[in-house]
């Protein structure tokens, strides 16, 4: 692979991300927006998040493509890292973990951030519509009873440091403060 369609794919990694940030701050307002301890119309939830009552919807497949940037983008900045260190034996430790720390910092920050608006959603009481119809049709009730369902899975299984590692790097630290990185292997 030449250096141009790395350069590149990793433009295509941040590009992704900072659409899910700008997406990740929309969600956080529409949430701060919503009354605390009320329930809440299903309708007026999807304005703020569209496709959130949906298994296909929108906010859905936005929080799938942010997870899977977030967990190629660690891929990277671990590999890139690697290569650096390697590339440059006289890089001091210190830097080393620095900059590989601040990014991981910056990663782990946008998926604490998911998954509180994630267990925020979930724990939601969706409200019935309010309309001028005192009765709703079966299909009505269904749709709203199989919404507020999704809704609340979405918090199944979210926790907020729930990565696993799956490369292992082995570093050597001499005593001039360089290290020497060996090639990344399976964890």
């Amino acid at each position: 692979m030449s250096r141009w369609d790395s350069t590149q794919r990793c433009n295509t990694i941040d590009t992704a991300l900072g659409k899910a940030d700008l997406r990740l701050a929309r969600w956080r307002s529409a949430l701060t927006r919503l009354p605390d301890g009320e329930a809440v119309e299903l309708g007026t939830l999807t304005k703020s998040f569209p496709g959130v009552d949906d298994h296909g919807g929108a906010f859905r497949t936005h929080v799938e493509l942010a997870s899977l940037a977030i967990a190629l983008m660690r891929r990277v900045v671990t590999l890139q890292a690697v290569e650096h260190a390697q590339s440059d034996p006289g890089n001091p430790f210190e830097s080393f973990t620095r900059a590989l720390k601040r990014d991981q910092q910056r990663l782990d920050e946008m998926e604490s951030n998911i998954a509180r608006v994630l267990l925020r959603l979930s724990a939601l009481e969706i409200a019935r519509p309010n309309g001028l119809r005192p009765v709703f049709t079966t299909g009505e009730v269904d749709r709203l009873m199989s919404a507020a369902h999704r809704i609340h899975k979405l918090g199944d299984g979210v926790t907020a440091n729930n990565r696993t590692t799956d490369v292992a790097i082995e570093i050597a630290r001499h005593k001039d403060g360089s290290v020497t990185v060996f090639p990344a292997l399976p964890a």
